[in-house]
C-alpha cells in the first residue's frame, strides 16, 4: 500500500511540474506573439504613412500645370495652331 501512495504522489508531482512548465511555455509564446503583432501593426502604420506621402507626391508631380511647363521647357512642345488641327469624324 505504501508503494502505491508513493507512486501516486510521484505521478501527481510530475503532473504538476509538467503543467507548470506548460503554463510558462504558453506565457512565453503569448508574449512572443503579442510582440510580433505589435511590430506588424507598427510596420503597417509606417507603410500607411509612406503611402499617403507617395500619393501626395504623385499628385504634385502629375499636376497639369507642372506637366504643361515641363512639356514646353524640356521638350519644346507647343500647342498646335488652328491650321494644324484635323477633325476626324466617324463614318
Amino acid at each position: 500500500m505504501n508503494r502505491v501512495l508513493v507512486l501516486t504522489a510521484l505521478t501527481l508531482w510530475l503532473g504538476a511540474l509538467a503543467s507548470a512548465v506548460g503554463v510558462v511555455y504558453a506565457e512565453h509564446l503569448e508574449r512572443k506573439y503579442v510582440f510580433a503583432v505589435e511590430k506588424a501593426v507598427q510596420h503597417y502604420d509606417e507603410l500607411d504613412i509612406e503611402r499617403e506621402r507617395l500619393q501626395l507626391e504623385e499628385a504634385a508631380l502629375a499636376a497639369h500645370g507642372r506637366v504643361d511647363a515641363l512639356a514646353r521647357t524640356r521638350l519644346q512642345m507647343v500647342a498646335p495652331g488652328a491650321g494644324n488641327i484635323i477633325l476626324v469624324t466617324q463614318p
